[in-house]
């Protein structure tokens, strides 16, 4: 499925949380979402969990979100 498709629930976003698994000290945070093609209006089919991914061929992904007007200023676009 590609990540770029899929549509995340802003409001979902829980706490970040320790994860030693992709290094020490790591964090990781859960989020629901919707598969490609699913309406936000029906409940979300996914839980995502999105931890640090030092790896050099990672790719950074940007979520859809169900309405822009919940968006903020992205802190890395100068």
């Amino acid at each position: 499925m590609p990540l770029r498709d899929v549509v995340i629930d802003p409001s979902s976003l829980g706490e970040p949380s320790e994860d030693n698994r992709v290094r020490p000290g790591g964090i990781y945070c859960t989020a629901k979402a919707w598969s490609p093609g699913r309406a936000p209006s029906e409940a979300p089919d996914l839980k995502l969990i999105l931890h640090e991914f030092p790896e050099p061929t990672g790719e950074a992904i940007y979520f859809r979100i169900p309405d822009m007007s919940l968006a903020v200023d992205d802190e890395l676009i100068e």
